[in-house]
């Protein structure tokens, strides 16, 4: 005992070093037999997979024909392919020439901002002054990049094809807010006529 009393520390540390390497051996050996178990799944998926690499597939036999119905479902898409075809259109270009000089599209840019500047005039829409939507870096451009021109062809005719998309809702709107009687719970305000004297 006065051994142990001496080695306190030591006996101690002894202890909790011996406490350690059991834990340490218990991990160990949980980690072993789960490493066991996951190899045997290794092994068992990697034969399954050999004997799918080995096997000749069939496409089909007696009433099932997996090529006839690869063919019926491949003549649906076509068909679905046909019939949405008339959807999308390539978009048209402004000018639409074979070949755009820069001349051409500088004067089909400038008609096209006028033509959505006077859009916006009848749609009540005020404007800045000298605005030239999304085109204000190739309004006052004289030559252009190589190349660039269909690209830009086709930016014109999105934007005024998108400028005539929100006029006509504005004007349906308009349409229907004429046309249509106020809500419910709409009251009248000092001096507006009532539903009733209408």
């Amino acid at each position: 005992m006065s051994w142990i009393k001496r080695n306190l520390y030591f006996v101690i540390g002894s202890v909790v070093a011996l406490v350690l390497m059991g834990l340490a051996g218990w991990f160990l050996y949980s980690k072993w037999t789960l490493n066991n178990e996951i190899l045997a799944n290794l092994n068992a998926d990697y034969e399954k997979l050999k004997s799918l690499n080995s096997q000749k597939p069939h496409p089909g036999a007696g009433q099932i024909n997996n090529i006839k119905l690869a063919q019926e479902e491949r003549d649906q898409v076509r068909q679905f392919i046909n019939k949405t075809h008339a959807y999308f259109h390539p978009i048209p270009h402004i000018p639409d020439l074979p070949k755009v000089t820069d001349h051409d599209f500088s004067v089909a840019l400038s008609r096209a901002i006028e033509q959505l500047q006077h859009d916006a005039t009848n749609a009540s829409v005020a404007l800045p002054a000298n605005y030239s939507f999304s085109f204000e870096a190739q309004k006052s451009r004289i030559n252009f990049a190589a190349n660039s021109l269909d690209r830009l062809s086709v930016h014109i005719h999105q934007a005024t094809h998108h400028n005539l998309a929100v006029a006509a809702a504005s004007q349906r709107r308009d349409e229907q807010e004429r046309h249509s009687p106020p809500p419910a719970n709409h009251k009248s305000l000092p001096g507006e006529p009532r539903e009733d004297e209408l």
